[in-house]
């Protein structure tokens, strides 16, 4: 209501910056001292809006009252530097009109186009429409041709960011009542995380080691208090299913001794136990040292490409 916006309004600008990531609302209004201004598309208008001005603390309560959502219906996109698609001129904010000729009207016929490029590892050209400062004004239309290369997750350097919020409940009760389900669903998600890699649908390349837990705390902790203790459960709930599994030296496979010897009715044979541990332990390390391989190729796009 302060600002004047609709449910269902595509944020532009808002005191003259561009809304590209989740964050930027909150900083266009934080870091503004006089009367906002605000660009919004409301169907096919371009409508501009004025709100009065706000002091730090009011205009990040406002922030967070406005659910921002990523538009999956629109094929807007951000680039991550130093990777193919910002080496191939693609910018933020620009908008992919066509691939390799063929329209895209959303975000999955973009990523469906993208894969399809990755698997044959050809180049794909990129039709896009680049937004000058007048919004008003039509787009600039550009051709460039970015090509593939192997890097950890995102092939283009194209993402797509998810919204985020604070969840809050009424009371004590319905708070755990809430933790219990999220953190049922964080064990379901990297039960069917690890599955999907054991049958080859998920890329190993996902998974990372303590550099990237480091840089992944530290970005959390920029959020807050509460996101940076929900992805410390998160990490916990992930280490507690990947210490269950039934690999020898840890918890698991600890189990898995102690159900032989129910089966059995005495304990395996100190041999047995001697190189099952050698060979957990082997595991272990060979895990480690790719994890930290994903890490550094991640924080390092190219340095294994020499």
């Amino acid at each position: 209501e302060i600002l004047g916006l609709e449910e269902g309004d595509v944020l532009l600008e808002v005191n003259d910056r561009r809304i590209l990531r989740h964050l930027d609302f909150a900083r266009a209004l934080a870091e503004h001292s006089g009367p906002n201004r605000v660009a919004v598309r409301r169907g096919a208008k371009l409508v501009e809006l004025e709100g009065p001005a706000l002091d730090e603390e009011r205009a990040r309560t406002l922030a967070r009252d406005v659910a921002i959502l990523p538009r999956r219906d629109a094929t807007q996109i951000l680039v991550t530097p130093g990777w193919a698609a910002a080496e191939a001129g693609i910018q933020d904010g620009d908008e992919i009109r066509a691939i390799d000729g063929a329209p895209v009207a959303n975000w999955d016929g973009v990523f469906e186009a993208i894969q399809a490029g990755v698997k044959a590892d050809r180049a794909l050209q990129f039709d896009i429409a680049r937004a000058g400062e007048d919004l008003s004004l039509p787009p600039t239309e550009l051709s460039l041709s970015a090509a593939a290369r192997t890097q950890a997750v995102l092939e283009y350097g194209i993402a797509l960011r998810t919204a985020q919020y604070v969840y809050r409940t009424d009371g004590p009760l319905d708070a755990i009542q809430v933790g219990l389900l999220c953190s049922w669903r964080l064990v379901e998600d990297t039960w069917l995380t690890l599955k999907r890699m054991v049958s080859g649908q998920v890329s190993s390349k996902n998974i990372g080691g303590i550099i990237t837990i480091s840089r992944m705390s530290y970005s959390w902790s920029e959020q807050g208090l509460a996101k940076l203790f929900f992805f410390l459960c998160m990490l916990s709930i992930n280490l507690a299913i990947l210490n269950v599994l039934p690999i020898p030296v840890l918890d698991g496979g600890h189990l898995v001794f102690l159900l032989i010897e129910k089966v059995k009715g005495s304990p395996p044979s100190d041999r047995f136990l001697g190189y099952s541990q050698m060979v957990g332990l082997v595991l272990i390390l060979s895990l480690l040292v790719y994890v930290t391989y994903n890490d550094l190729d991640r924080a390092f796009p190219g340095l294994f490409d020499r």
